[in-house]
């Protein structure tokens, strides 16, 4: 679920120290699941945490405490919830959006399309670049997107090459077999396994066979969005 750029910051009475996900990952239905384990920062007494999801459910807990929560208000039928007329709100709406709006506290506000077409990119078509301090690396890099600086590239090493990865990202193993060192130093990698590397973390891919990686680099979120102001 998404809300317009002027809310969608999370609090700052919040704030996220760690995350260590463990997914498995379903790549016939492209699909995944999993668990995350977050470690959290409260500064001030508050009544509920938001995290950021994209295309991601709000729990199962989260669901049936706010259905209970608002049959008190009126029914749920069809997957839309229909408030009663002595209710102040809407009167019916999607089932969905009105949970999550009552567990947020707060209307939901799809945000405008970036992007008027969908963009298709062709890897193939795509030159790989050396990367420059890490000899035996190449990179594709596909694109950077948005004020927020999200970027997707593909990265190759060759038997012996080293990649220091740094930054929020999400690291996906499309073939090879190697080393992971940093915050799960020690372990192998090989097809399909998948790191996730928070913004402080260091993380190192020391490849054994060649190796191709998928890159997602996360949106940069630490920054507010604001209006350009002339320097006077």
């Amino acid at each position: 679920m998404t809300i317009d750029d002027r809310n969608f910051r999370l609090s700052r009475d919040v704030l996220p120290r760690r995350v260590q996900a463990a997914l498995t990952l379903d790549m016939e239905a492209r699909t995944f699941a999993g668990d995350a384990e977050l470690t959290l920062s409260v500064e001030r007494p508050v009544r509920s945490i938001v995290l950021h999801a994209v295309e991601l459910d709000v729990s199962q807990a989260e669901v049936q405490a706010g259905m209970r929560e608002l049959k008190e208000q009126g029914e749920f039928k069809d997957g839309v919830f229909r408030r009663r007329a002595d209710v102040e709100g809407k009167r019916n709406m999607d089932g969905y959006q009105a949970i999550w709006e009552h567990v947020n506290e707060r209307p939901m506000v799809y945000p405008k399309p970036r992007y008027p077409q969908p963009i298709f990119m062709d890897p193939a078509n795509y030159e790989w670049v050396p990367v420059e301090g890490a000899p035996g690396v190449c990179e594709k890099l596909m694109g950077v997107f948005t004020e927020r600086r999200c970027e997707a590239r593909f990265l190759r090493l060759a038997p012996q090459a080293r990649l220091r990865a740094s930054g929020r990202k999400i690291y996906f193993v499309l073939t090879g077999d190697g080393q992971v060192s940093g915050p799960v130093s020690g372990q192998a990698y090989r097809r399909y396994t998948t790191v996730f590397s928070e913004q402080e973390e260091e993380t190192a891919f020391d490849a054994e066979t060649p190796t191709e990686i998928l890159v997602f680099g996360l949106p940069h979120l630490e920054t507010p969005a604001h209006y350009a102001i002339a320097a006077e």
